[in-house]
């Protein structure tokens, strides 16, 4: 995330487009905001959801219309191109575009001029696009529902968001800045440890926008101004409906992120009794989609090598990808590459080790690196 802040603040202040890419909820608008503010434009930030118009009036929303042009326009209108002349358009969801409207918008970024619906004459704009998509621009360019044309006028720079599940702890600060701000009239609360434990090991599938909900309804029932881990775990249920009963599907979703995990670090994630995990984990086990190793309190939980398959997370792609370049991977060249903490790039080369896709080198101290496991 701290190198996707870093490009967008290298390209704010020059001129060119920006596309933004990544699930919803991950924040691109707030990014789009940020590259706006950091570029010095004196315009204002001008946003269009391009999903949430019908498609009759998508053109005439964008490029204004004049008096006439069609029934119902019984007076002339600037459209969003023009209301963010000298600053920032922002298209979200821009592959929802259709395609007529796709070729006058490439003909505005070409020209910087703009037509309204129903007239002829162009007007000068000076404008900076951001973009933003949740979908993958180049799948919908294959199947014919996007111009190739427009995608690389639109993606002169690519902005990539990462989704929160990979954030680590972010999921913690993010929650204590929403807390502390109040949300909706909900007094300020703070977070248990057991709640932040929680936090971060739930996989968030609608990002940010989820974490916020689910910490809304967990304050309005939070004791003496703590969100406590029943309370977040109560509020996910409410959320999640049926997908909170598959309370095995989320073991083997931290499992397979953490690489190996005790039962104990599992019941403080999930916010369950260790009686009832300790029965869940014996039918993975029985079932094969876990491993147990050590005894007692030694034991620990991961994945079994016939069912890890090659699935990757994004830091342990960056991992592979050093190896096919260098041979081998040591703990910097991965906080260097992947833009990770040392801490984070550590914990990453540990758990590919325990998986047994890495095995230390032989070699001891700074130079300590990893190669290929077999």
């Amino acid at each position: 995330m701290r190198g996707a802040l870093r490009a967008a603040e290298r390209v704010a202040p020059t001129s060119a487009a920006v596309l933004i890419q990544g699930e919803s909820g991950t924040g691109k608008e707030l990014f789009a905001r940020h590259v706006h503010a950091a570029s010095g434009r004196d315009g204002a930030f001008v946003a269009l959801n391009c999903a949430a118009l019908p498609e009759a009036l998508v053109e005439s929303q964008l490029f204004g219309h004049r008096r006439g042009a069609f029934t119902g326009a019984s007076s002339a209108q600037d459209g969003f191109v023009v209301a963010a002349d000298g600053g920032t358009l922002f298209l979200d969801e821009v592959g929802e575009l259709p395609l007529p409207v796709q070729a006058k918008l490439l003909r505005v970024l070409q020209e910087r001029t703009v037509v309204k619906v129903g007239d002829t004459h162009e007007r000068k704009v000076n404008l900076r696009v951001i973009s933003a998509s949740h979908s993958d621009l180049r799948e919908l360019i294959r199947r014919g529902r996007f111009r190739d044309d427009l995608f690389h006028r639109l993606a002169r720079f690519e902005l990539v968001l990462p989704p929160l599940r990979d954030r680590g702890r972010d999921a913690v600060l993010i929650a204590r800045a929403m807390l502390k701000s109040g949300m909706d009239g909900v007094p300020r609360c703070r977070l248990s440890r057991r709640a932040e434990a929680v936090l971060v090991g739930h996989r968030w599938p609608g990002n940010v926008r989820e974490l916020g909900n689910v910490l809304f309804r967990a304050a309005l029932t939070a004791p003496d101004g703590v969100v406590t881990a029943p309370a977040l775990a109560a509020a996910l249920g409410a959320l999640v409906g049926a997908r909170e009963v598959s309370v095995s599907e989320r073991v083997l979703d931290l499992v397979r992120e953490r690489g190996s995990v005790s039962s104990g670090d599992l019941a403080h994630a999930l916010a369950m009794p260790k009686s009832s995990l300790k029965r869940l984990l014996a039918g993975l086990v029985d079932a094969g989609e876990l491993a147990r190793t050590g005894r007692g309190k030694a034991t620990r939980y991961c994945i079994p090598p016939e069912a890890k398959g090659p699935a990757l997370d994004p830091r342990e792609a960056v991992v592979m990808e050093l190896l096919e370049r260098d041979g081998r991977v040591t703990r910097r060249s991965l906080v260097e590459a992947g833009e990770l903490p040392a801490r984070t790039a550590g914990r990453v080369l540990a758990g590919m080790v325990e998986r047994g896709l890495l095995v230390p080198d032989g070699r001891q101290g700074r130079s300590k690196g990893y190669v290929r496991a077999g």
